[in-house]
């Protein structure tokens, strides 16, 4: 009795530290590596060049529509990624925590913008992000984004 009370309670030990250590865990530091150019092109319809970095900064990625013969400058159709800091999520927080939330991403998450720049705002634990889409209508920009969200939420 005694041993099997042991190893339930190093069971139960053992679930809760290694809950503990995702719940901590860093948030990503490079926007490159939470999303492939499959998913993207998948996502957008058309192949994407592999994701980005944007400058110096590994937190803002962006994947390309990789040939654009078939499009003009105003219809480029592209994906952003941006991990957000403690400090730009400070920022967007009170707008993003008083939108109409998006059901089934994160602890938050909003779409906030004007309607030629939905932005998806993303809070999951301690990690922060926003996805937009370019090019598309509202109502596919909205649904890429939330599907990008859920890709990125599931590799974290």
């Amino acid at each position: 009795m005694k041993l099997r009370l042991t190893v339930i309670v190093a069971v139960f030990f053992t679930f809760a530290i290694g809950s503990v250590r995702t719940a901590l865990a860093a948030p990503p530091k490079d926007a490159c590596s939470l999303l492939t150019s499959a998913q993207v092109s998948s996502v957008l319809g058309f192949s994407a060049k592999p994701g980005r970095i944007i400058s110096t900064d590994t937190t803002v990625c962006d994947w390309p529509v990789a040939s654009l013969s078939k499009m003009t400058a105003k219809d480029t159709k592209e994906i952003e990624v941006k991990i957000l800091d403690a400090d730009s999520w400070a920022m967007i927080a009170p707008a993003a925590s008083g939108a109409a939330q998006v059901k089934g991403i994160g602890d938050i998450a909003a779409y906030l913008g004007p309607p030629t720049l939905m932005t998806l705002y993303v809070k999951k634990g301690t990690t922060e992000f926003d996805v937009n889409v370019h090019g598309f209508p509202l109502d596919q920009v909205k649904a890429k984004e939330k599907t990008l969200a859920q890709d990125i939420l599931a590799k974290l």
